[in-house]
C-alpha cells in the first residue's frame, strides 16, 4: 500500500470533468466568466473548450444536482489551474471575471477565482 500525499509536481491534464450542482450556473461561470466556448450539450452535461478543441472541460449534474459548496475538509478537487498564452489574455481574463462579479486574488504568475461551488480556478501564465 502506498501513501498518497498529492499529485506529482509538474502533472498536466489535457481536460477535466467536474460534477457541479447546477448546469446552467456552471455554464455561465465556465463559459461566461472564464471564457470557454460551448462545444456540446447533453441531458445534464455540457462540454466547453478553447481553440476549437472538442472539449477541455466537461461539467455535469449526473450525481451532483443541487450540490452546495464544497467542504474544504472533504476529499475532492480543491483547485486546478489553466495556463493562458499571454499577459494580455491574462489581463483580459481578469477584467472578464470582474465584470461577471467573480472575485480574483493575485497569485504567482496570475490570479485565482472560485466557481459557485468553491472549486478554485487559477489562471496563470507559465
Amino acid at each position: 500500500m502506498m501513501d498518497y500525499a498529492g499529485a506529482p509536481d509538474g502533472l498536466r491534464i489535457g481536460h477535466m470533468h467536474l460534477r457541479v450542482g447546477d448546469l446552467e450556473r456552471a455554464d455561465r461561470f465556465y463559459g461566461g466568466a472564464i471564457g470557454f466556448d460551448p462545444t456540446r450539450k447533453r441531458t445534464g452535461a455540457a462540454f466547453l473548450s478553447s481553440g476549437r478543441y472538442h472539449h477541455h472541460l466537461g461539467i455535469n449534474v449526473w450525481q451532483s444536482s443541487g450540490a452546495g459548496r464544497r467542504d474544504d475538509a472533504a476529499t475532492g478537487l480543491a483547485w486546478f489551474s489553466l495556463e493562458v498564452a499571454s499577459e494580455g489574455i491574462l489581463q483580459a481574463q481578469e477584467q472578464r471575471l470582474q465584470q461577471a462579479g467573480a472575485p480574483a486574488t493575485a497569485i504567482t504568475n496570475g490570479f485565482e477565482t472560485a466557481d459557485p461551488w468553491r472549486t478554485r480556478v487559477r489562471l496563470i501564465k507559465p
